[in-house]
């Protein structure tokens, strides 16, 4: 027996069936109902049905076992939910910043339960919220009697005040802290009737009162209001607020309180200054005062100095007042004191100038003394007679350290040096900062000795060159002349005397006498001259060295090392002296002979050396021998050709460098490939080669062998090119699949870039490439030239065939988008927002927005997208109201209603009241331009007096937006 299962209703239009599993087949039908049902699986029992309409429907579950069947019938009712008529509409009260909440239900099943975050008042279809605070979100849930639902209306509401206080001049101002300031008045202020303007010194930068308020005023002037500070930023603001009981004072609890950001203002402290302390200087000097000075700035600094004023402008703190001084002491007064700004503050500062006298001595300027007794004058000089007035309890002093002995004020002169000694006396009553003066005297010693006339003994000289000073033998430096009195027997060359100066060159050996002559007039009884003796010896010589001998290593040759030297003495004796030496006995000192060899290339050194007696010191000549080394030749190292290096270079860094060196390369094949004469030649071709190097200067040659191969195989690449999908994408590729020849591994340049190791390229937009393989000897392929192709652009343009893409509210408007592409290519159309337009896969459609809103289309073909959009502008329209009617029964003008364009969906409330406030005529949804729905100018029966009568209605429009409109009319008869 088939089972539909119960009966059900529900809210929507869509329903889970429940009928009872069958025994082999069943099959859902529908029996009845509004409209057409759709079931997602009709064999299933527990499938989901789903309707095109709400209301009552009556389903079939038929069974089929082993062909006995049977059916069964449900009931399912499919209810429609609430629903908002038209817009919601939001009212702000100004007064007491509250707004209200209404809208329109409809569909579902009445009555209407509304819930929310307040409370309200449901009349009929229409709810009305209670007054809800200002800046509060809003929310309210609707259900009908059959528990469908609910539907959320919420939204947020600004109630915005008009108030404004206008704009304050921002520039900052400066004021001393003694003076009042008044900034400019504020600009542009918007007033309500019951609002005053007033301005406010404070604390706050911004629209808003600081956290200090100093005063209020009806002007723009304030002066320094305790505890504001000096130095700190505060602000003067218009401030503008309701003032109800019209006591000047703004209300505190006004919610529209409006603030302009204030003029900035500063109040200056007045400039402090005074003088650090008293100085004291010396007579004539500058006295500097320094000032201690408290200001944001420096300051202009008056002082009276006995009756005249002087101002200093521009000190700082620290700075000094230089004061000329003479002979008495000072004092000084501050009187004023002004900052940059211009605030000006008394001082009384007062500073005491002590001046000091300089001492003074009177002190004669010379004197003169013996250093002996022996002309019977004196040797003591008593320093105290040389002062003769002023300060004569000072001090002496040995300025230029004469050898004296003995105590100031007496010194002892014996023995002193002659000449003119400066000693110095200085005062010692000088009171600070004064200096005590100092005088000077001049000494004359005298000379009263006799000079000193002997020698010291004379060292023996050589005569190859001996010069003796013989002023250097005098126990005392004399002026003098020195003549030869006495010479070796049979001696013809003598030596020479010129001044003090004896010169024993070239002169006979043996003992000469000198004879000293005392050039000045001693003292009475002092001798007048002196002789001494000097011994002269004979030098050897070692002779002249011959130019050395020159040899190549590897030569042999024996060299008599005597031949090389002429003119010397016999009898010296041969060393070797060569910083290497020779090896293996070549160097013969007996018999001054040395073979070359065997022996390493290098310059080798002898010295012969004679010895005779001293003083004369041993002679020595030094010979040489060369033994040239050989050139270096070096070739270089053995290398390979290749793309990278299609050319070297031959030779290496040993060959021997030098204009005295020539070069020859040869090949072992013919001719050398290459530049022969250079050390270093480029050659482009593989072989053996042989380079020779002569020294020009030495005639000694060397030589070297390279061998040069070559692997320069040009490699070829195979590829594949992928195309663009869609135009102006960047999905193309070049891919080197394989590279045969040359050597691995291989590089790739594309476009000139630089070579990198991997042969993919992607991401590539249509364009024209190049590309290039590199092997790993720099062997390079010819240039390809690779095309990469694109498909056509795919273009869209979406018009709207109004004009300016504008229409009124409930207006339609037909839009179209432009292709370039044949229909048959399309394979998607997707129009934005959905659900606007009523052909939402056409090309062409028709689209009727409720406001303004931007359509946009998206069209697909072979994988390419392209898409436009275009803003569809949509305008209430308009709502006329009369401001007069004559309702005299004349059939023109009888009837004060209202009139609109299609745009208005309906009237909500229409409503006249006399001047009292009494309502004289009501009504309330209803449709415009029907004068049905009119005043006729009568009230309780009978027609009014002609009068001025106000009217406001609430006007919902098709996108349910309201608005809420009033006005005069006036009635005439």
């Amino acid at each position: 027996v088939p089972d539909a299962g119960p009966d059900d209703a529900i809210c929507g239009l869509s329903y889970t069936l429940a009928a009872v599993a069958p025994l082999s087949f069943g099959q859902w039908t529908q029996v009845s109902g509004p409209g057409m049902a759709i079931f997602t699986d009709p064999t299933f029992e527990g499938t989901e049905v789903t309707v095109d309409q709400f209301g009552a429907y009556t389903f079939a579950w038929t069974e089929d076992n082993n062909d006995c069947t049977g059916s069964d019938d449900v009931s399912i009712t499919f209810n429609d939910g609430p629903a908002l008529s038209g817009g919601v509409g939001e009212s702000c009260d100004l007064i007491s910043f509250t707004f209200t909440v209404t809208f329109d239900i409809t569909n579902g099943a009445p009555p209407y339960t509304v819930t929310g975050t307040a409370t309200g008042t449901l009349t009929g279809n229409t709810f009305t919220s209670d007054p809800i605070p200002n800046l509060t979100d809003y929310s309210f849930e609707v259900t009908d009697a059959n528990g469908c639902g609910p539907l959320v209306v919420s939204g947020f509401v600004e109630c915005v005040c008009a108030t404004d206080a206008g704009l304050m001049d921002l520039i900052p101002q400066e004021i001393c802290e003694d003076e009042l300031v008044t900034v400019p008045a504020t600009t542009g202020a918007v007033l309500d009737p019951e609002d005053i303007l007033l301005y406010v010194l404070h604390s706050g930068s911004g629209s808003s009162l600081g956290a200090e308020v100093f005063g209020y005023s009806d002007t723009p002037t304030f002066g320094l209001i305790p505890p504001m500070q000096t130095g700190v930023t505060y602000y003067i603001s218009a401030i503008a607020g309701n003032d109800f009981d019209l006591d000047g004072v703004i209300d505190a609890n006004d919610p529209c309180v409006s603030v302009a950001p204030g003029t900035p203002v500063v109040f200056t402290a007045l400039p402090i200054a005074s003088f650090a302390g008293d100085v004291t200087v010396c007579e004539g000097d500058l006295a500097e005062l320094t000032v201690v000075v408290n200001s944001a700035t420096c300051v202009d600094i008056s002082y009276d100095l006995g009756g005249s004023v002087t101002t200093v402008p521009c000190l700082s703190n620290g700075d000094v007042i230089s004061i000329p001084t003479s002979d008495q002491s000072l004092i000084v007064t501050m009187t004023t004191v002004t900052d940059q700004a211009g605030c000006t503050n008394n001082s009384g500062s007062v500073a005491n100038i002590v001046v000091n006298l300089i001492p003074e001595a009177t002190v004669s300027g010379s004197a003169s003394i013996c250093n002996s007794t022996d002309s019977g004058n004196p040797t003591v000089l008593d320093f105290s007679t040389l002062v003769t007035g002023g300060d004569q309890g000072g001090v002496w002093e040995n300025t230029d350290g004469a050898s004296v002995s003995g105590a100031f004020p007496n010194l002892d002169f014996t023995g002193a040096t002659p000449g003119i000694y400066t000693f110095t006396y200085t005062t010692a009553s000088a009171l600070p900062p004064c200096q005590d003066q100092s005088y000077t005297a001049e000494v004359t010693v005298e000379d009263c000795e006799c000079p000193d006339l002997g020698f010291a003994p004379a060292p023996t000289l050589c005569n190859d060159g001996d010069v003796l000073d013989l002023g250097d033998l005098q126990v005392e430096a004399l002026p003098g002349t020195y003549t030869i009195s006495g010479t070796p027997a049979g001696a013809v060359n003598l030596p020479q005397i010129n001044g003090s100066q004896f010169n024993a060159s070239g002169a006979d050996p043996g003992v000469y006498e000198i004879t000293f002559d005392l050039g000045t007039v001693p003292p009475q009884g002092c001798p007048l001259s002196n002789t001494l003796t000097v011994a002269v010896s004979a030098e050897l010589s070692a002779g002249a060295p011959a130019a050395a001998p020159e040899v190549c290593f590897g030569e042999s040759a024996v060299t008599d090392l005597n031949g090389l030297l002429t003119g010397a003495d016999p009898g010296g004796s041969w060393t070797e002296v060569s910083a290497t030496p020779s090896t293996g006995g070549a160097f013969n000192a007996a018999a001054g002979t040395f073979n070359t060899n065997s022996q390493a290339a290098g310059t080798y050194t002898f010295r012969y050396t004679v010895t005779p007696a001293a003083p004369c010191s041993p002679a020595s000549a030094e010979v040489s021998v060369v033994v040239h080394p050989l050139p270096v030749a070096d070739a270089g190292a053995d290398a390979t050709l290749t793309c990278f290096e299609p050319a070297l270079g031959l030779g290496g860094n040993g060959t021997s460098q030098g204009a005295q060196f020539t070069y020859e390369w040869t090949s072992a094949a013919g001719a050398f490939p290459g530049t022969p004469d250079v050390p270093f030649p480029d050659i482009a071709e593989p072989g053996s080669y042989t380079l020779t190097v002569t020294n020009l200067q030495t005639g000694c040659t060397a030589t070297d062998e390279v061998v040069i191969d070559a692997d320069q195989e040009i490699p070829t690449p195979y590829f594949t090119v992928v195309p663009v999908g869609c135009f102006g994408d960047s999905d193309g590729a070049i891919l080197v699949d394989s590279v045969t020849g040359g050597k691995p591994p291989y590089l790739y340049s594309l476009n000139g870039a630089p070579f990198v190791s991997g042969g993919f390229f992607t991401n590539l937009p249509a364009d024209s490439y190049t590309l290039v393989v590199e092997d790993a000897n720099g062997c390079q392929t010819e240039v390809f030239t690779i095309d990469i192709q694109q498909p056509q652009e795919l273009s869209v343009e979406l018009v709207a065939y109004v004009d300016d893409n504008t229409i009124r509210l409930g207006e339609a408007a037909e839009l179209e988008a432009l292709v370039n592409v044949p229909v048959e290519d399309i394979d998607t159309i997707v129009w934005s927002p959905p659900g606007l337009v009523d052909c939402d896969s056409c090309l062409v459609t028709t689209a009727m927005p409720l406001q303004t809103t931007t359509f946009s289309v998206m069209i697909e073909s072979n994988g390419c997208a392209e898409s436009d959009d275009l803003r569809l502008t949509v305008r209430r329209g308009d709502v006329y109201v009369a401001n007069v009617f004559s309702p005299n029964g004349d059939g023109e003008n009888d009837v004060f209603f209202i009139q609109a364009s299609a745009s208005v969906a309906r009237i909500k409330t229409f409503r006249v009241f006399n001047r009292w406030g009494e309502p004289v005529y009501e009504a309330f949804d209803f449709q415009p331009n029907d004068p049905a729905f009119g005043w006729n100018g009568m009230h309780r029966g009978e027609p009014v007096n002609p009068s001025v009568f106000a009217w406001f209605a609430e006007i919902e429009f098709l996108d349910g937006v309201v608005e809420l409109l009033e006005g005069d009319v006036t009635v005439v008869r």
